[in-house]
């Protein structure tokens, strides 16, 4: 329902105010009274009309008094005023045009012509302040820290700010400002997608398949723009918000670009740091008191009722030694572990899964590495593999009825030159409805697998992240025929 326009009719004459009311009433406006000038300033001031109708002769405080004051008030200066009054001369005029007056409407006035006065009058004001709202909204994306470009259905960029320019490497002279083809610089017909695919990685590659989106499900999509991180800059991931336009509105929907990567990395690095000192510190934690059990088994044969003391009460600190380090891990923060260092030989990998099988709780471990790949590396560091590897075993155990799954790792040549690495559990498959899911940033599958968030998450959208950033891709799969899954990670290699 479009919005009813506010007039205040300023008059001390009841007629006066009756009269213009009557003639009105029919265009469903909201109308409001003041029966003088000191209340007509108070209820302009609450109501912040679009158009004050002001007598001119009032006592006390005269229609020029309250035009001029109304003028001096930041938030009623603009809103316009058409003086009514029976002093049809000249001088009269130039004295309310001075006052701040838009117009005059001499007593007695033509019906008509009072109501087309009105009509117009609103109408231009209603311009003026779109104009107004435009040119703020022009100013803030103009200015805005973060990419805007508008698009039509085709996919046709019409105008970037100058944010988005940077963001793909364009002269301030591409798609100007005043939203037409005149300043494109050789980009006319440029389509974002492609334009997006020359200088990121468009990921989830699933999710960019249907681009634009032709549903409001599939404009609510998580889609990422990736600059991989090469020796010489880091990452740089944008995240892409599509906004259809308004029904009625000209097929031209606005497109954000938004720098998430201080985002990803912080929940990146905090869940790497976790993960990586948790799994330092828990497995020979653990294995300490599994030893003091022991100790108390033999002990209770042979030892004094004070050593026997000693034993508990060392134990007992050790447990809540554990119990405090768990709370750290659940708050803590750290700086940044590295994706990228001076590559990692895929030669180390069987190092590297056989110190992790005697870490975790796998019942049986077997790596098949084609041997062209042992030849390879990979720009990921090896602190990223190992991470990488922990993570995935982890979820293994996790999620395993027993927690003591049997997994199978093979690494191969795909036909893209790029190294692949299946990991192969034997645990609980994932649900379908929550398969696509599970690599998306800020997702916790355990909450929808299995109705609680043990330890600290599934943890796979930051694995995700990592290969994204290298130039990889991820894969999660099912078993076809038996429970578990298998993870499959597609690796760039450094040559």
């Amino acid at each position: 329902m479009p919005k009813r326009s506010k007039i205040l009719i300023v008059d001390d004459a009841p007629a006066g105010r009756q009269t213009l009311e009557t003639l009105l009433l029919s265009k469903n406006y909201q109308i409001h009274f003041a029966e003088d000038g000191t209340t007509a300033l108070a209820k302009a001031g609450e109501i912040i009309p679009d158009l004050i109708l002001l007598d001119v002769m009032m006592p006390d405080m005269d229609g020029f008094e309250v035009c001029r004051r109304l003028r001096v008030n930041s938030e009623l200066a603009e809103v316009p005023i058409v003086m009514v009054t029976v002093l049809d001369n000249k001088e009269s005029r130039i004295r309310g045009l001075e006052a701040g007056a838009d117009d005059f409407i001499t007593k007695p006035f033509d019906k008509e012509e009072l109501r087309a006065r009105v009509s117009t009058i609103l109408r231009l004001n209603r311009y003026r302040m779109m104009q107004a709202e435009r040119a703020k909204f022009d100013w803030a994306v103009e200015n805005s820290e973060e990419g805007y470009l508008m698009i039509n259905d085709s996919d046709q960029i019409s105008y970037m700010n100058p944010q988005a320019k940077v963001y793909f490497n364009l002269t301030k002279d591409a798609f100007g400002s005043d939203n037409s083809n005149n300043h494109n610089s050789g980009c006319d017909n440029l389509k974002f997608k492609d334009m997006a695919a020359k200088f990121y990685i468009c990921e989830p590659e699933k999710n960019w398949e249907q681009w634009p989106p032709a549903s409001s499900e599939s404009a609510s999509i998580s889609r990422y723009l990736v600059r991989q991180e090469t020796t010489k800059s880091q990452a740089l991931w944008l995240q892409v918000n599509y906004l259809e336009s308004p029904a009625g509105v000209i097929a031209q929907h606005l497109i954000r670009l938004k720098d998430v990567t201080a985002e990803l990395s912080n929940q990146r690095n905090i869940r790497t740091f976790q993960a990586m000192v948790s799994h330092k510190m828990r497995t020979p934690l653990a294995t300490l008191i599994y030893s003091f059990e022991d100790i108390n088994r033999v002990a209770r044969k042979e030892a004094s009722g004070e050593l026997l003391g000693a034993i508990d009460r060392t134990k007992s600190e050790l447990i809540k030694l554990k119990d405090e380090i768990d709370d750290i891990f659940q708050y803590v923060n750290s700086n940044k572990i590295a994706t990228y260092g001076g590559g990692f030989k895929f030669s180390r990998l069987g190092k590297i899964i056989a110190s992790l099988k005697s870490d975790f709780n796998i019942n049986y471990i077997s790596s098949n590495i084609s041997s062209d790949v042992l030849e390879l590396s990979t720009p990921l560091s090896e602190m990223s593999i190992k991470w990488i590897l922990i993570e995935i075993l982890e979820n293994s155990v996790k999620f395993h009825p027993a927690n003591r799954p049997n997994v199978e790792i093979t690494g191969f040549l795909n036909h893209d030159d790029k190294v692949v690495l299946r990991i192969v559990d034997d645990g609980a498959s994932i649900p379908m409805e929550q398969m696509e899911k599970v690599w998306s940033p800020y997702y916790q599958v355990e909450k929808h697998f299995t109705g609680q968030v043990p330890g600290m998450g599934l943890g796979l959208s930051v694995v995700e992240s990592l290969m994204w950033e290298a130039g990889g891709k991820c894969n999660i799969y099912n078993r076809d025929g038996h429970t578990g899954i298998i993870v499959e990670l597609v690796m760039p290699v450094e040559r």
